[in-house]
């Protein structure tokens, strides 16, 4: 575990000195992180001045990855970075870029096992492929995703189960493509996601 900064404490190189250090082989992190090192060190250059070579994968997650950073990351660590798309809420990812498999980029991935990904309308009808609406995943949900809310069963239910009858509403709005990878574009509530920290009103 990592905490603080990646620029600034004390300087854009913390994430791969201590990669380097600590011989890290899978490091996980918000592409804001990213985009903090690339706005300092927008040539990539930083990382030629570590031995990463005990790193196998960088992944991505809080928020949207976007293709120029992603890009950028690649070139950079002569590594996959591979976005993913999760919430607290259901206890691992429900969409996931695998190293060795096609990656897409912009796209948080395909949905795993477990996880029955749809896009759907204000009236909780299934949209065609390609076409934008409300992120949410058919019931029942698999092992490891929220049973309630701390005693609150009636807010569990009508925060998240009841908008669309039989699914999951994550609260995010998206598309998904002919090849079933699932694009995350932004929240269809009153919540900014910074950096994986969600900050309403």
């Amino acid at each position: 575990m990592y905490e603080g900064k990646s620029v600034g404490t004390p300087d854009e190189s913390n994430f791969w000195r201590t990669i380097e250090r600590h011989k890290v082989n899978k490091m996980f992190t918000a592409p804001t992180s990213l985009r903090a090192i690339k706005k300092i060190d927008s040539d990539g250059l930083t990382p030629q001045n570590f031995d990463l070579s005990s790193l196998k994968g960088l992944f991505l997650a809080g928020e949207r990855a976007d293709p120029d950073t992603l890009h950028w990351g690649e070139n950079a660590l002569k590594h996959p970075l591979l976005d993913n798309f999760w919430q607290t809420e259901t206890g691992w990812p429900m969409c996931s870029n695998h190293i060795g498999l096609t990656i897409k980029y912009g796209s948080a991935g395909r949905a795993v096992p477990g996880f029955d990904i749809h896009i759907v309308d204000n009236a909780g009808q299934p949209l065609e492929k390609n076409k934008l609406g409300t992120i949410a995943v058919k019931l029942p949900m698999p092992p490891g995703f929220m049973s309630t809310l701390h005693n609150s069963d009636s807010k569990f239910i009508s925060s998240y189960m009841t908008k669309y009858i039989g699914y999951y509403d994550t609260g995010d709005e998206g598309k998904i493509d002919d090849d079933n990878f699932v694009y995350i574009m932004s929240r269809t509530d009153d919540v900014i996601n910074v950096a994986g920290h969600r900050l309403s009103w």
